[in-house]
């Protein structure tokens, strides 16, 4: 019995080792994206370059054997150019192109669509290429009209031997990848500088919150964080450029939480010092993540030193007083302010009340004390009607 017991505990082992290192392959394929997207967004593509590399990016995450994209000329209403990524045959390629019923149907109703197994599509695309096994289908719109179709799909000879159906995380960083297309095309159209980094903005920002929707307690943390933090700004009198880059830099303040393990991010309870070491990483691994972002400028401080305290006992770099930057110290408070009074895993919500007496209660030694006196005396209103 004793031997049983054993030989389950360690079938158990050998199966969270399993699950432990496919989460952490999926963590690398969604960073790798992150990176790779945040190159290509970097640089001035034309529209065949960005395509031909969205589609690449497509296959690579997804481990897909063939991807078409079906693209408009611009942006008109018929899809007439393709691309192709892979060993697709001539005649998959035109049975789909043409007016088939998958195409009919996501031009009438633009929307995922995936088909598998014994699915009508695939029996008829076999009858081309008896190697086609599964079809996932993405439209990439540009305000609100149909610009293209991102098209991948798993080709095999032996179906038993190979994935052929796609999992959740491979839907969704298909229809990031299809949604930041169209909003790349679109901003180029409209050939508006602002545009485009909020849209770069957007991008990384919707694939954090694709990553760090594990943590239900955590959800709309960040743009919370980031409206009570410009609404702190208005009232110090900041200038634009400063506010925006403190938006920027508040919004992103958590990203470097996709490299924590979600057992730690979700722990119930006092974390180990082991945890909280880990915990403490995370600015300086979003600050790591996004340096090369170069609009971004000072709104990385805010990402690196947002967890920095005034008396020195902060992290990662212990910075004192107003060594720690403004915007780093305007939302080390906003971020606080949330934290209290949302239900975190280990404790419910302060009331508004209890949360602002914490934090005059720390001003001078966690927090500034000047931004705390200036929101005593015209922004508490502002905190406790904060849209949540």
């Amino acid at each position: 019995m004793s031997r049983l017991k054993t030989e389950d505990k360690h079938v158990d082992e050998i199966n969270k080792l399993r699950k432990e290192n496919r989460r952490l392959e999926r963590r690398v394929k969604e960073l790798s994206l992150l990176q790779e997207l945040s190159e290509v967004l970097n640089n001035n593509y034309s529209h065949k370059e960005l395509v031909i590399s969205i589609l690449e990016m497509a296959l690579k995450t997804t481990n897909s054997e063939a991807g078409i994209f079906f693209l408009t000329e611009d942006l008109g209403y018929d899809l007439k150019r393709i691309f192709v990524n892979g060993d697709v045959k001539d005649q998959v390629i035109e049975y789909l192109h043409q007016k088939s019923d998958l195409i009919i149907k996501i031009e009438n109703n633009p929307q995922f669509e995936e088909f598998k197994g014994e699915d009508n599509l695939i029996n008829k695309l076999q009858q081309f290429d008896n190697r086609v096994r599964s079809l996932i289908a993405v439209p990439v719109q540009v305000a609100g009209r149909l610009f293209g179709i991102i098209m991948v799909m798993h080709l095999h000879s032996d179906c038993d031997q190979h994935q052929i159906v796609y999992p959740y995380e491979d839907r969704r960083i298909l229809t990031i990848l299809a949604q930041q297309v169209g909003l790349v095309v679109e901003n180029t159209y409209l050939k508006l500088e602002e545009q485009r980094q909020e849209l770069y903005l957007k991008t990384i920002t919707a694939l954090t919150n694709a990553i760090d929707a594990k943590d239900v307690y955590t959800a709309g943390h960040s743009n919370r964080v980031a409206r009570l933090a410009v609404n702190i700004a208005l009232d110090l009198g900041l200038t634009q450029k400063e506010i925006k880059q403190l938006r920027y830099g508040a919004i992103l303040h958590d990203i470097g939480k996709i490299g924590i393990p979600e057992e730690i991010l979700n722990k119930k309870g006092r974390l180990t010092d082991q945890e909280y070491n880990m915990i403490k990483k995370h600015p300086q691994i979003g600050f790591n993540i996004l340096q090369s972002i170069d609009f971004l400028g000072s709104a990385l401080d805010v990402i690196k030193y947002h967890h920095e305290r005034i008396d020195g006992k902060g992290y990662p770099s212990g910075l004192i007083g107003e060594e720690i930057p403004l915007l780093a110290r305007i939302t080390c408070i906003a971020d606080a302010w949330d934290a209290m009074t949302t239900d975190r895993s280990y404790r419910s919500a302060l009331s508004l009340e209890e949360a602002f007496k914490e934090l005059k209660e720390n001003a001078g030694i966690q927090f500034d004390a000047e931004i705390i006196t200036c929101l005593e005396n015209s922004s508490f209103q502002a905190l406790t009607q904060q849209e949540v």
